[in-house]
């Protein structure tokens, strides 16, 4: 939940999952591409820099929803077809993911 003080009024906001997307997808357009470990970083460092903007409140919703996308993702199908695409990319000697 996020409290913005305007006007001497009082917004409340939730970061529901269509708002992590795009805080997400920000800090990745702002750093470029994400390959490898070090964009990885910056990226990291872009989205700590919009929750903090964001507040205590935002970064607490934030990390809900990034728990439940986290446990949603965490089946066996998913985990299979990662497996697979792996073997796959291993076979053809693809060394990047098509996902980016």
């Amino acid at each position: 939940m996020r409290f913005n003080e305007s006007d001497n009024a009082v917004t409340i906001s939730v970061v529901d999952r269509e708002e992590f997307r795009q805080i997400v997808e920000q800090a990745r357009v702002t750093v470029g591409e994400t390959v490898t470990a070090e964009p990885a970083e910056a990226v990291a460092q872009q989205l700590v820099t919009r929750l903090t903007e964001l507040g205590p409140a935002a970064a607490v919703e934030f990390q809900l929803v990034y728990d439940t996308l986290n446990r949603e993702a965490y089946r066996w199908d998913l985990w299979a077809a990662a497996y697979l695409m792996r073997a796959a990319a291993l076979t053809t000697g693809s060394t990047t993911s098509a996902a980016g």
